[in-house]
């Protein structure tokens, strides 16, 4: 079971991934990420297929601060994409990609730098993002 978990998350987990360093950079320190997935299984933040259900409170988790939340910014969420964070926020990014020859558009999470860059890749050096285009941000803050 915890192997076939572990394949999952690597497969599809980027969100919680880049939700977890964000955290990291955050406290200056980091849950060990299996734990992480059950503890945040188990309050509803992730599903058990590791999709992100409740993103204010992952980070929360994961943090150990309470009171996160998250606002999503782009054009399907009627706020503007190149929206400038805080100090004392945190920026997700997703990114999209139409791989050729395949039906269904890619898409990948990575934690930003705050100016719309790439601060850290949970894949490492993903296609999707290098091919891909913004399309979303997530903006985590306390209050």
């Amino acid at each position: 079971m915890i192997q076939k978990r572990f394949a999952m998350l690597g497969a599809s987990g980027c969100y919680f991934f880049a939700i977890r360093e964000g955290g990291r950079r955050a406290t200056g320190e980091a849950m060990e990420p299996y734990g992480l997935f059950l503890l945040a299984n188990r309050q509803g933040a992730v599903g058990d297929d590791g999709f992100v259900l409740d993103a204010g409170k992952l980070m929360t988790l994961s943090t150990g601060l309470a009171g996160w939340k998250c606002e999503k910014y782009g054009p399907k969420h009627d706020k503007p994409l190149d929206t400038e964070i805080g100090e004392e926020e945190i920026e997700v990014l997703r990114y999209e990609w139409n791989p050729p020859g395949s039906p269904e558009s890619a898409v990948h999470f990575v934690l930003g730098d705050g100016a719309g860059n790439v601060a850290y890749d949970p894949y490492g050096e993903s296609l999707t993002v290098k091919n891909g285009k913004l399309v979303s941000k997530r903006v985590f803050r306390r209050g």
